[in-house]
This record gives structure tokens, sequence and C-alpha cells, in this order.
């Protein structure tokens, strides 16, 4: 029997004190094989206890970035290997100031970018930038503009900043600004980051999550040399500027976690040859793909369960590609939890769109950027599986409590 729970039962341990995220920098591993020439996260089993800790993580990170932009401070956001790993400077629009402007455009050196919600900027009229040939993984770039009052040439740092207080304010209309000007709007799409997760929808989802209005500037890092800064210079440069950094895709998690994003859509029984199993289906209201999880035993019980996380993986799952463990983990996983008695297997499919279910086959990329793009797949995939375990009604205390049959201890089954 399966009960679901409200959502107040689940994760209620308070997160610890993270300053700001840094990369990960463990050791460079072989980029040669199919699992880890495209950067698909190698990691595909996550056990409960594992993913608690980097829910912490999550919250603490996004908990401490709104914190700063609620102060009207900056924070650094960066993408994964789809976004180019770049990282942008994020400050509230509402309250920019020529000072902030200049720092923007001295020290991160890239473009400078407004950020609005779609709906308040479509009620500008300003126009979009090749319209017609505008897709979900393009952003929504509109006509540059400069606002009319108590403004010169538009292209100061004062001149900038009073265009995109401008532009985050409500009152503002098109008759407000002059096109062309020196500040592009972009339109931050509806559903925010679970419907695209670029660096445009973070940023308003993050100002939105600081209680502002839904707008912001940002301007991308680059390095000394004019190039796009690496990873670790970006690490560098928030290190020197005493930023927090943190990646789209735990602002992903974060929402995944706190929003019903995900819908059950049936259960029945289901034999394997590891047992028997109730699998519950949900379908996913910002992804085209389904998530299932496979449930054994009365999570309903006092005591542990065993949690297990499985990351799709198309090549290794459906076709057993010997290039990786996928499907022996998935195995596994099925049978420590069969032989345990109760628990539950979250078969995910990423987050991302159809180019994160085939990261298997996509072209190598640096040892370091790797580990990058691995933790933020990861990260946005503890995010489904955290939504569907407050579905199932599984709390934090049960997470702690879950049995570790990987310590090399017999794990005692359920009574």
């Amino acid at each position: 029997m399966i009960r679901a729970a409200p959502a107040s039962r689940i994760l209620r341990t308070e997160p610890p004190d993270v300053r700001r995220a840094q990369p990960q920098r463990r050791q460079p591993v072989p980029v040669a094989t199919l699992d880890g020439a495209g950067g698909a996260s190698r990691r595909h089993v996550v056990h409960g206890r594992s993913l608690l800790l980097e829910q912490r993580r999550t919250r603490a990170l996004v908990d401490e970035a709104v914190d700063a932009l609620k102060r009207g401070q900056m924070v650094i956001v960066v993408g994964d290997r789809h976004s180019g790993f770049v990282g942008a400077l994020v400050t509230p629009a509402d309250v920019i100031t020529p000072e902030a402007v200049n720092f923007l455009v001295r020290h991160a050196r890239g473009p400078l970018y407004a950020n609005v919600d779609a709906e308040l900027l479509d009620a500008l009229g300003l126009e979009m930038i090749r319209e017609r040939t505008a897709t979900l993984e393009r952003a929504a770039v509109h006509v540059p503009v400069d606002y009319r009052h108590g403004t010169t040439t538009g292209l100061s740092a004062g001149d900038r900043a009073a265009t995109i207080r401008a532009l985050a304010d409500p009152s503002s209309t098109a008759a407000d600004f002059r096109v062309p000007g020196h500040v592009p709007p972009i339109g931050a799409r509806a559903g925010g980051v679970l419907r695209r997760p670029g660096h445009t929808e973070a940023s308003v989802d993050l100002i939105r999550l600081a209680g502002r209005v839904p707008a912001s500037a940002t301007c991308s890092i680059l390095s000394e040399n004019g190039s796009m800064a690496t990873v670790a210079e970006i690490a560098q440069f928030a290190d020197r500027h005493g930023l927090t950094v943190l990646r789209i895709a735990d602002v992903v998690a974060y929402r995944r976690e706190r929003e019903d994003v995900i819908t059950r859509v049936g259960e029945t029984m289901l034999p394997l040859p590891e047992g028997r199993f109730v699998a519950v289906g949900y379908a996913d209201r910002f992804e085209d793909g389904e998530h299932m999880a496979l449930v054994a035993g009365d999570l309903g019980d006092p005591g542990p369960i065993m949690i297990r996380v499985h990351t799709e993986c198309l090549a290794g799952d459906a076709f057993r590609s010997s290039a990786c463990s996928c499907q022996d983990s998935l195995s596994d996983s099925i049978t420590a939890i069969s032989q345990y008695g109760r628990g539950v297997l979250l078969y995910v499919r990423p987050p991302g769109g159809g180019r994160a279910r085939i990261r298997h086959i996509e072209p190598p990329i640096a040892p370091d950027l790797g580990e990058h793009d691995e933790k933020a797949a990861e990260t946005a995939v503890n995010g489904v599986a955290l939504s569907m375990l407050r579905d199932l009604g599984v709390s934090s205390e049960r997470l702690l409590a879950e049995p570790c049959p990987d310590s090399g201890r017999e794990p005692a089954r359920p009574s």
C-alpha cells in the first residue's frame, strides 16, 4: 500500500552554512569511453543519504544567493555544456545603479542584458529579434532600447542603469523608450528554468524568489584575454569579489523540490525477475518524458527504507552498452531493494529536453568540464527524485535512516 503525504512532512532538516559553491576538484578521469566522453553522469545510482546531502547543499546555496539578491547584491550563475559553461553576473534590475553597471562592464567584460519576465516585457510591445526563427533553446532577445527621460546618448553607465530600471518598472510603456538603443532586453520564458534552463530564466527565477520585480541585469564573465572565462577562472573571480556561485541546475532542483511539477498518472503491480514491485508512473509538466518509481513493501510502515535513484541511460539501459555499467547498476539496485524488503527505485529521465537524454553520444569535453557538467546533470535529476519522494510520502528522517548495504554491513531487514 503506497501512502502519499503532505509536502510538509518531507526534508525538514536545516541546511548547513555554505558560503559559496566551488568547482569540484576531483582527479581527472579518462574521456575516451562512451560513458565519460559525452559528459554524462558516471554515477548513475544515487543513494537516499546522498540525495539528502545534495538537497541540503542546494537549499543552502540557493537561499544564500536569494538573500544576496534581496539586498541588491550580485551573484554568479554558471551553465552546463549546453550553455557553454558560461558564468554570468546577476543583479536585480529594479535597483541597479550606475556603479553596478560600471562594475559589470569593467570586470565581467561581456555583453550587458536586461532579463525581464516575458509577460512584463510583452506589455511594452518591444519587437523580438528574428521572432520567426525563435526556438525554445534560443534566448528571446529583443531590439535594444534606451530610456527617454533624463538620459543623453544612452551609452553611459548612468543611462544604461536608468534603462534597465525602467524595463523593470511595471508602469513603463513603449513610449518611454527609444529604439534602437544600447540595452538589449531578453524575455524570460513562462515556467522559468523548468521550461528553459538558461541564464535568463535562472536569473529571473532567483530575483522572483527574492521577492523583487522579476527582472535582472546579467553580464557574462570573460577572461582578461577576451575569451570566455573557464570554470576555474569563474571561481577565482568569485573569490576575488566575495560572490556566491551557483549553477543553473541548482535553481532547477530548488524549484522542483518545492513546486508541484510532476503528476502521478497511474500505478500497477509489476513482476520483475528480482521480485514484485508497484510501478508508479509520473508525468512532468515541463518535460516530454515520464519518470517511474518502483516500490517494494509498504512505505507507510515505520522504519528505514532503501532509496536508489537511477538516471536513465539510453545506451546502457536499453542497448546494454559495454562502455558503461548502467544496466548492471540498475539491476543491482532493484535486487538490493527486493532483498531488503522495503524501498523505492526512482527511475528518472534527466531534465533538459532531448539533448539531456543523449549525453552519452555527444562530443568529448575536457575532464574538468566533464566533472562540472556531470554534477549539474546529477543536481537536476535529484530535484525530480525529491519531487517523487514527496509524492510517495518519504520524509528526510527516512532518508537519514536508510540502510547502507554498500558499507559492508548486512542491513537489517524490515520486520
